[in-house]
């Protein structure tokens, strides 16, 4: 997955950016900072960010450990000589700290990032050429885990402090070169190449920065892709793309198991494999009408990461085969969106907590399922929106449903603007979640139990003061509903085992400028 920023288009000399903040119960505060400055020959963008919350309750009033407080910090500098090319370089760096509440012995007291890019672009190179970038790129990250910076630690018999502390680290670089091509006036392609390396080390103990980190594993991945759209008729086009990856881990002493071993692979056992993917897409608009219709089909494989591959290192790579349809319509008054979806997995990486099972293993599974969205346009101050998701999937291993499939869920919403005031009120109902696989799920997250349904409503309102600052209220969970999520923000990997409800009746303000 890749994350893209927009990159400024100066033609001039300009300061530009916005700043928010946001207040609000259990004393939130977050604070949000972009500006750019520069012109046509280049620019300098300074973004940051700094939030802090403490433990909130849930709608019966007990207290959830959740406090956190996070900050980020990214500098970019951009040079560009004329129309066609660009250098940029960009310098990030964050930290945060959190407790939990799902069962996890250990709080993050540390997560520092540091990370840098160079990319370089060039555009309208021949008749045929559109643009050419290249990237590279390394980042660190440094975690913390404890269990008595954030909370008291529990004691022995003796009464003294039981302290347990580990420190795992990731060493990631990488880079990429992809070019789009024009082959005709009704074909566009893009190709390139990737690479990724990811080294992960430990070394724990409350005297952790005193000791040499062990190396776990180390991961590289050579990857190239292409991607065509041909244009078919007026009203007709279709897209193909492709990908193959070289995949390899290594085992470099993991600090697992009882022997020392990283998962149960000998030191300096390699697994490789190559990694097919691709889809094809076909899409019709029925001109007059503002109505399209799609359909495609999507292969997607991929071998186990670091956490899976911690307890079972030979594991099969997890393929996902896909069909999907659907429809759009798209005019002033109304927009919809409908998609159906029917996929099956070949070789799923299941994690099973229950006796008796591996920790890691291979499955074959069923997913179905649909989406759907729309706004709807009811006057020139008024509009509707409303959501629904619905997804059934099935262990067929097991003869088991998926684990960690989400419930049927809905929203509807009521939104309002006219000359300087906003403002909405938003339902979302979900639906009981009573097809669960117990102590199975993925590395984030295991079902426990059958969760029941709710409904909660928020509702916000603002006004623009005065050029580009608006103000905000709003409130969530307006009527304090007590819930929780099926699917859960936690680890297996470190006991997170227990569900934490949702926070109560949240109030917020923010204020938002730009300029």
């Amino acid at each position: 997955m890749r994350f893209e920023r927009d990159k400024p288009m100066l033609t001039n000399s300009t300061v530009e950016g916005f700043a928010s903040t946001t207040l609000g119960s259990n004393d939130r505060f977050d604070l949000v900072g972009d500006m750019t400055a520069g012109n046509q020959d280049g620019y300098v963008r300074l973004i940051g960010t700094l939030s802090d919350q403490d433990n909130y309750e849930d709608g019966d009033g007990n207290d959830v450990r959740s406090e956190y407080s996070r900050w980020s910090g990214t500098a970019i500098v951009g040079w560009t000589p004329d129309p066609d090319t660009r250098i940029e370089v960009a310098y990030d760096r964050s930290d945060a700290e959190a407790a939990y509440d799902d069962g996890r012995p250990l709080d993050g007291t540390l997560f520092d990032r540091t990370g840098y890019t160079l990319t370089a672009s060039r555009q309208n190179i021949t008749a045929w050429l559109s643009e050419v970038e290249a990237q590279v790129y390394y980042s660190h990250v440094d975690h913390v885990m404890d269990n008595f910076t954030l909370k008291t630690p529990p004691t022995n018999p003796q009464g003294q402090p039981i302290l347990r502390l580990g420190n795992p680290d990731r060493r990631t670089i990488g880079g990429r070169l992809a070019a789009e091509l024009e082959l005709t006036p009704t074909t566009q392609m893009v190709v390139g190449m990737d690479y990724a390396e990811n080294r992960h080390s430990n070394r724990g103990g409350v005297d952790y920065r005193e000791k040499e980190r062990g190396r776990n594993a180390e991961f590289t991945d050579y990857g190239v892709f292409a991607e065509v759209e041909q244009e078919l008729s007026e009203r007709g086009w279709i897209t193909l793309g492709l990908r193959v990856d070289r995949a390899r881990a290594e085992s470099l002493n993991g600090l697992n198991d009882d022997d020392g071993l990283y998962g149960d692979a000998e030191l300096g056992e390699t697994s490789r494999s190559t990694l097919w993917s691709g889809f094809a897409r076909y899409e019709y608009a029925l001109e007059p009408e503002p109505l399209s219709l799609f359909a495609g089909v999507g292969r997607a494989e991929r071998a186990g990461d670091h956490w899976e591959r911690r307890w079972i290192f030979d594991l099969n790579t997890e393929t996902l085969t896909q069909l999907d349809t659907g429809a759009s319509w798209n005019d002033d008054r109304l927009s919809a969106n409908l998609s159906l979806f029917y996929g099956w997995y070949d070789d799923y990486i299941l994690i099973d907590e229950r006796s008796g099972q591996d920790k890691v293993r291979n499955v074959d599974a069923k997913t179905y399922g649909l989406e759907a969205d729309m706004r709807l346009r009811l006057t020139d101050s008024w509009d509707m929106t409303s959501t629904l998701a619905w997804v059934r999937s099935n262990n067929d291993t097991d003869n088991l449903p998926l684990a960690q499939t989400p419930p049927l869920e809905a929203t509807l919403g009521l939104d309002y603007a006219r000359n300087a005031y906003f403002g909405g009120v938003l339902w979302r109902g979900v639906a009981r979640q009573d097809r669960i696989a117990k102590d199975q799920g993925t590395i984030y997250s295991l079902d426990i139990d059958e969760t029941p349904g709710f409904a909660t409503v928020s509702a916000y309102g603002g006004r623009k003061l005065f050029g580009n600052t608006t103000v905000t209220l709003g409130v969530d969970n307006l009527f304090d509903r007590t819930y929780a999520e099926h699917i859960q923000r936690g680890t297996t990997e470190m006991l997170a085992t227990d569900r934490v409800n949702e926070p109560g009746r949240t109030l917020w303000a923010n204020v938002t400028t730009r300029f």
